[in-house]
């Protein structure tokens, strides 16, 4: 309504610098504070406000460690609304963010790596994380200071893809933030010397079949490219069979979006006829069937 209105921030903003603001689904107000000085979190009236200060759980297998990780760079909230806060010590994660009005013992966790020495490892331990993104199947793409780019899985316990200057065409390995369009799955990378896209294969998730839609299609006996099942609903099976009913192949979507390579349960190249694809949602009560044309 054009109107403006302020947070007072009292021991916080006359004395230090503010960083990124994170609005998040309950209309809460996560603002860094920069410098290594935690966080400030503002309810959605205004009326409550806390400094958090940014704690850890870890359990690496033999210890349970409490890590302090106030030097905060950026934040994130994920498509279960779990909060993502990117550290000069790696990621900490907040999984029921509301519980912060409720209680003093306020720990985010540490996703953990199994590296089959015995022992669980923090998440980019070692790493100051700048830039942190949700993608469509609610993975996490993870900017660093001097490493690159990660791509995780939902739960941060998987290494996925590890962009640097000397496998990618990045410019730099010293990443200032991550954009996402939900529509395609582009993945924009801003460096320090540059941005640059990379063309990921998630996407939203749509509410129902109504738009779903296979590319190319037909698919010619010159492509040899991925093909493309998209405007899924979020995490749906998808199944391609061939006209006689025996199955090819099988995956779940990436958020809204699935692929295949064109090849058979044995990878081999599909023969040319009629397939159909089956997608249906993660409790099967949506389900839709549509066509394609492959020809070898």
């Amino acid at each position: 309504d054009g109107k403006w209105a302020s947070f007072t921030l009292p021991d916080v903003a006359s004395r230090y610098n503010m960083g990124q603001v994170l609005v998040n689904r309950t209309d809460d107000k996560w603002v860094i504070v920069l410098s290594g000085h935690d966080m400030v979190v503002v309810d959605k009236t205004g009326d409550k406000k806390k400094r958090l200060l940014v704690t850890s759980y870890f359990n690496n297998g033999q210890n349970e460690i409490y890590n302090r990780m106030n030097d905060v760079q950026c934040i994130a909230e994920d498509n279960d609304g779990a909060i993502w806060l990117g550290t000069s010590k790696g990621v900490a994660v907040y999984n029921n963010p509301g519980r912060i009005w409720d209680t003093d013992n306020f720990y985010a966790v540490q996703p953990s790596l199994d590296l089959n020495d015995g022992l669980y490892h923090p998440l980019l331990e070692n790493e100051t994380v700048t830039a942190i993104a949700v993608d469509g199947a609610n993975r996490k793409w993870l900017g660093t200071k001097n490493s690159g780019v990660y791509l995780v899985s939902e739960s941060g316990t998987e290494e996925i893809l590890h962009f640097t200057t000397s496998n990618s065409p990045l410019f730099s390995d010293n990443i200032v933030s991550i954009a996402i369009n939900q529509k395609n799955g582009e993945v924009f990378i801003g460096t320090e010397k540059g941005m640059i896209s990379y063309m990921g294969e998630a996407i939203e998730g749509k509410s129902t079949y109504d738009s779903v839609y296979v590319y190319p299609n037909p698919v010619r006996e010159t492509y040899d490219g991925p093909v493309t099942i998209t405007n899924l609903i979020e995490n749906s099976e998808v199944k391609i069979t061939d006209i006689a009913g025996n199955l090819v192949f099988r995956t779940n979507s990436l958020g809204g979006q699935a692929v295949w390579d064109g090849k058979n349960l044995n990878g081999r190249r599909v023969k040319t006829g009629v397939y159909l694809v089956f997608c249906n949602d993660e409790v099967g009560e949506e389900t839709h069937v549509t066509k394609l044309l492959f020809i070898n």
